[in-house]
């Protein structure tokens, strides 16, 4: 069976859409203009502006009743909500996994999962993991793995999807907060459990509390060999690997230098980067159209 991983923000969702209607939606609450709306824009800087100091001045800019601390909490509840999924995704990744793939999603808090599930997601893939959650970072090979375990697929002859564009919505990484259940979860057809699914493992779309460690995949005799030819090993290029890319931008490094020192095959979707990866292609569209081969 093959393995691929997704990094959720920088390929699965188009954040910049989800704060763009955000910031109508406040704009709108707080009877604020379409210039504001702009500013709003501008001053997210693609997401990475501190949260913290960026309403402190939306707070201030605007003289707004509720203090920052609060419009941050309100902010972390709705906008998970409003960020849709990448063109192509939910229509690409069932076509992923009806070619027998198994497909996980690396992510870095509670945040990312509430974006999983109001995108809908959680139930076209067979795992996640979520940095915070697992209490290591995206810069750990441990988190690939357990991604990958959850997919119940090997690790050789994998691929890891990452891009540009990570925001300081979830604090990079931070602990997933007071509540957050770090056990694994299983998806299973249909439907939530009141377990959470904060670290969890997806087959069909809603959540169990059943191990993640129990049982096999049963895609079976699907070959673990990549959409093209070349194997990783241990973060090598072997002789028979394509040639690697370098693709210069805002990249997420540290996932894709995992992806490298766990021998994953790796493609970057977004603009060029002084990164070394295997493929660069320009969406995620044309990622699962790589991977389809």
């Amino acid at each position: 069976m093959r393995l691929v991983l997704f990094h959720l923000e920088t390929t699965l969702v188009d954040r910049a859409e989800g704060f763009r209607r955000w910031a109508w939606e406040f704009c709108a609450e707080h009877r604020l203009t379409r210039e504001d709306a702009d500013w709003l824009s501008t001053a997210d800087d693609h997401g990475r502006a501190n949260r913290a100091v960026f309403f402190k001045e939306v707070h201030d800019r605007f003289g707004l009743r509720h203090n920052e601390t609060e419009l941050l909490e309100a902010y972390r509840e709705r906008h998970p909500a409003l960020i849709p999924a990448a063109p192509g995704v939910l229509t690409g990744l069932p076509r992923l996994r009806a070619a027998g793939w198994r497909i996980g999603v690396l992510g870095e808090s509670d945040y990312h999962l509430s974006t999983l599930l109001c995108t809908g997601i959680a139930g076209l893939v067979d795992g996640w993991a979520l940095a915070g959650t697992e209490g290591v970072s995206t810069s750990d090979t441990r988190l690939l793995g357990i991604a990958a375990g959850r997919c119940e697929a090997p690790m050789e002859g994998g691929w890891l999807v990452a891009g540009a564009g990570r925001s300081a919505d979830f604090g990079g990484g931070a602990s997933a907060g007071p509540g957050a259940d770090p056990s694994a979860s299983r998806t299973s057809g249909g439907g939530v459990s009141s377990d959470s699914p904060s670290a969890g493992k997806a087959s069909g779309g809603g959540v169990s509390s059943d191990d993640p460690s129990a049982g096999k995949a049963s895609d079976g005799g699907v070959s673990s060999d990549g959409p093209s030819t070349g194997r990783a090993v241990h973060g090598e290029v072997s002789s028979d690997r394509p040639s690697a890319e370098r693709t210069s931008g805002w990249v997420s490094s540290d996932c894709l230098s995992a992806g490298r020192a766990a021998g994953l095959h790796t493609v970057w979707v977004g603009p060029r980067t002084e990164e070394v990866v295997d493929r660069a292609v320009p969406d995620t569209a044309a990622a699962i159209g790589l991977l389809l081969g």
